[in-house]
């Protein structure tokens, strides 16, 4: 196939009357309308992909604030989990943090 700007060089040659008409005619609207045909499948192709990003598009409005809470509550809890002590030998400081750690939850 042709790329798209040599047939409409030669559709302009014919419109001009600068080519045969006889001679290419038939070879430019076979060509141009195979082009068209691929034009109208892809403007097709691209109906339906642009159809289920706009259906995908209310799970991503509802996910989005949820994953940004999410995240935001992970970096907290990581914060307070790096700020704790190691863990104590001592039962009066196990039942102490463990206190601490089931307030984490």
């Amino acid at each position: 196939a042709l790329p798209i700007y040599e047939i409409d060089d030669l559709a302009a040659d014919l419109c001009s009357g600068r080519a045969e008409d006889d001679e290419h005619k038939q070879p430019v609207d076979v060509m141009l309308s195979n082009h068209h045909k691929r034009y109208e499948a892809l403007k097709k192709r691209v109906g339906k992909r642009q159809k289920h990003i706009e259906d995908a598009l209310p799970v991503v409005e509802k996910y989005n604030p949820a994953y940004s809470e999410l995240t935001d509550w992970v970096g907290e809890m990581e914060k307070q989990v790096e700020r704790l002590e190691p863990i104590g030998i001592v039962p009066e400081k196990i039942k102490e943090q463990l206190d601490e750690h089931t307030a984490l939850s």
